[in-house]
């Protein structure tokens, strides 16, 4: 309603004047009076900047636009209904709660940089966006959180405070994605809890800024200089230092030269800590410069109370004298300054007292008591000191409701609850009693299966062992051996996918089993003496005529002379047919083709010496 009341008075200011200027035609009397007020009019109407507003496109990007603007509004009410028009000239024929909510929001603000301080207007047009807008959108956390920065900017720390706590709640139910210009949602969240001296939670929330932000932008730069001051208040002046060169730097790079002024006083504060008064000094004066050359009051009013304060640590009063004054000027100005006020008085009644001066020191004490009163339930360090208390014990209670209304929800379910507990005891109970038999049957099972193969193998051992060590004997024992280890090695790939895996994995019997029917040295030892007594000839021939065969050579040569496969010799010897096959073709070369040939004749000649 109000939006549209605004509209139709614009509308109908015009058609007074045009209507006027008419009038005041026709009898031909102060005609050029009234075409230079139409003409400004028109021109003002026309021509003067107002908000870019579009309708069609995404629905968030038209929401986040609109926020955008919001560092444009003019500093003049006249001029901040014109420059607000587009959406009042919308929202009076649209029914659209969003934007509705935005329009008051971006109203109260235009009001509280017009009139610097905490307003009726501006309190008014805040509410209102805030009861438009669902309980728990993500517009509905911004404004929450524009609201809580309007309270905070203008030191109202103690109602601020709720206002956050409330944004808080909704952010913590949003995902990230969803939460509107989170660079600058996340920063005022941090701001507020490094006012209140919860610089943990402060710092958390700059770190989400950061991610944020643009790379090469102002906020960017601010974003990373405020962290550093909440870095220097835990103490870490490492850290600190590190990050406002990093803003400056980059405020530098983007010419941001308030900004850049800023870092310049920030790292005076640590070169102050670390005893270097006069580094110190010589960097406020150069944040002074830029302050005051880009009239950032505020800064020049904080980078001057502490170069007055260090001037007075190095006992020139004078000049600590003349930056307390350009202090005051801005913060006697401002009534939600009170507190760099009382810093300002604090280093005056100093000085009167370094210099004897008793009216002076009386003056600065009743001024200090008075402030002192004000700042008792305003921004003094006892408020926020409460504030600190208060939001540590919200989080408490905000955990408790939460802990009171599952305890009811539980209450409520009890019974169910109860019925699937019992269930679920009894599936796990019979799961577990049919789990561990399985399993003990898989163990059964596998102690059976190698207690068999274990049993096959002692008796084919002894019956080698009983009977006449004979090449003939030895060619029956060997396949029996190869017959053990394909079973073995299928049982072993066979239970490595099963369910069964764990055991083999657990105890490795089977491998072990596999590894006892290689031919040991001892097997091979054995085997060696029985061909030299069976096969004399074969054997010293072989010797003799090929003396180049090694006695890895030996091994496969021998047993090739038995009639066994490349499969069944690399089973013993426990190595690949691709092996045995690079091993013939070395002695291949090594022999030379004619007699690789001979040796080839003489293998193949006769398989086994008759018996």
């Amino acid at each position: 309603m109000a939006v549209k009341v605004i509209a139709i008075f614009g509308v109908a200011k015009k058609a007074f004047l045009i209507f006027g200027f008419s009038i005041v035609l026709a009898k031909g009397k102060f005609v050029f009076f009234y075409l230079i007020l139409l003409f400004s009019l028109i021109f003002r109407s026309g021509f003067s900047q107002s908000i870019q507003f579009t309708r069609s496109g995404d629905r968030t990007f038209l929401i986040e636009n609109l926020i955008g603007q919001k560092k444009d509004l003019p500093r003049d009410s006249v001029r901040l209904v014109t420059y607000l028009q587009p959406l009042t000239q919308y929202l009076s024929t649209t029914e659209d709660r969003e934007v509705e909510a935005v329009y008051y929001i971006l109203l109260a603000s235009g009001y509280a940089n017009i009139l610097d301080r905490i307003n009726n207007t501006s309190d008014h047009n805040y509410q209102k966006a805030i009861d438009i807008v669902h309980p728990a959108s993500a517009l509905k956390a911004w404004m929450l959180v524009e609201y809580g920065f309007y309270l905070y900017d203008f030191r109202n720390i103690s109602k601020a405070q709720n206002v956050y706590l409330n944004a808080i709640e909704i952010i913590k139910s949003l995902s990230p994605e969803k939460i509107i210009m989170p660079d600058q949602t996340y920063k005022k969240l941090g701001y507020f809890f490094g006012t209140i001296g919860d610089y943990e939670e402060a710092i958390t929330y700059l770190e989400h800024a950061i991610r944020y932000a643009p790379q090469k932008s102002n906020l960017r730069a601010e974003i990373l200089d405020n962290t550093g001051i909440y870095y220097l208040a835990k103490k870490d002046t490492s850290r600190a230092m590190e990050h406002f060169r990093e803003a400056e730097m980059l405020a530098h790079e983007i010419g941001d030269f308030v900004r850049k002024g800023k870092t310049l006083g920030n790292q005076a504060l640590v070169l102050r800590d670390r005893g270097q008064i006069n580094e110190a000094i010589a960097f406020l004066k150069q944040d002074i410069v830029y302050s005051e050359r880009y009239r950032a009051d505020r800064n020049t009013m904080y980078a001057s109370i502490l170069l007055a304060e260090l001037y007075v640590r190095n006992s020139n009063i004078k000049e600590a004298k003349l930056s307390l004054e350009r202090a005051e000027r801005y913060a006697s100005s401002k009534v939600y300054l009170k507190k760099s006020e009382k810093e300002i008085v604090k280093l005056r009644l100093e000085i009167a007292i370094r210099e004897g001066d008793i009216s002076g020191e009386l003056l600065a004490r009743r001024r200090l008591d008075g402030l002192s009163n004000t700042l008792q339930n305003w921004d003094g360090e006892s408020v926020l000191q409460q504030i600190r208390i208060s939001s540590d014990r919200n989080k408490f209670n905000q955990e408790l409701v939460r802990s009171i209304e599952q305890y009811h929800h539980e209450q409520l379910s009890k019974r169910v609850f109860i019925i699937i507990c019992l269930i679920l005891v009894v599936v796990i109970f019979l799961s577990t009693y049919i789990y561990k038999r399985k399993l003990s049957i898989k163990e059964r099972n596998y102690d059976a299966m190698v207690a068999d193969l274990q049993r096959e193998k002692t008796a084919m051992d002894q019956k080698i062992v009983q009977a006449s060590e004979t090449l003939l004997t030895y060619k029956g024992y060997l396949l029996g051996k190869n017959q053990q280890i394909d079973r073995l090695t299928t049982e072993i790939d066979q239970i490595r996918i099963s369910s069964s895996s764990f055991l083999e994995e657990k105890n490795g019997r089977l491998q072990a089993l596999l590894d006892s029917h290689l031919m040991t040295e001892e097997n091979w030892g054995n085997f060696k003496r029985t061909y030299q007594v069976d096969n004399p000839i074969f054997y010293d021939r072989l010797l003799t005529d090929f003396p180049e065969i090694t006695e890895s050579n030996l091994r496969y040569i021998l047993l090739a002379k038995l009639d066994l496969s490349n499969k069944e010799i690399s089973n013993l010897l426990g190595i690949t047919s691709e092996a045995i096959k690079k091993s013939r073709q070395r002695l291949k070369k090594k022999l030379g083709l004619i007699r690789y040939q001979e040796l080839s004749n003489l293998i193949m000649s006769k398989a086994l010496v008759d018996s």
